[in-house]
């Protein structure tokens, strides 16, 4: 059975990675993928687990608080990653068995994708 499991934050990537313990103790021959959207998903990591994507730092460090914030992060290429993100999501989706989405609807929208549906 495979499993990607796709975080939104460093707090999401921790509830997950907790999630993710109970499944490994639960089933121990289950295949695991996990894409942490912001960061360099650091609680993954600590369990053993490589994210599948590695994601750049943006000026605003994932915090948008103005117009200007944005902009700088586009100008350092986050439409063309979060697209990259997106297709990756849609990619490994189709190959699991489940889709466990942590964080908010942008999170949802990313790992949702054309997921199988069960």
């Amino acid at each position: 059975m495979k499993i990607l499991i796709v975080s939104n934050g460093h707090g999401e990537d921790d509830i997950a990675a907790k999630l993710l313990k109970e499944f490994q103790k639960q089933l121990p021959t289950l295949t695991i993928q996990v894409l942490a959207l912001v960061g360099p998903g650091l609680a993954y990591q600590k369990m053993g687990i490589q994210p599948i994507l590695e994601n750049p730092i943006f000026p605003s460090g994932g915090f948008i608080r103005h117009v200007k914030d944005l902009v700088a992060d586009i100008q350092k290429g986050l439409l063309s990653h979060v697209l990259r993100q997106m297709r990756l999501a849609k990619h490994e989706a189709q190959k699991a068995d489940f889709v466990v989405c942590v964080g908010d609807l942008f999170c949802l929208a990313v790992g949702g994708r054309k997921a199988k549906k069960v």
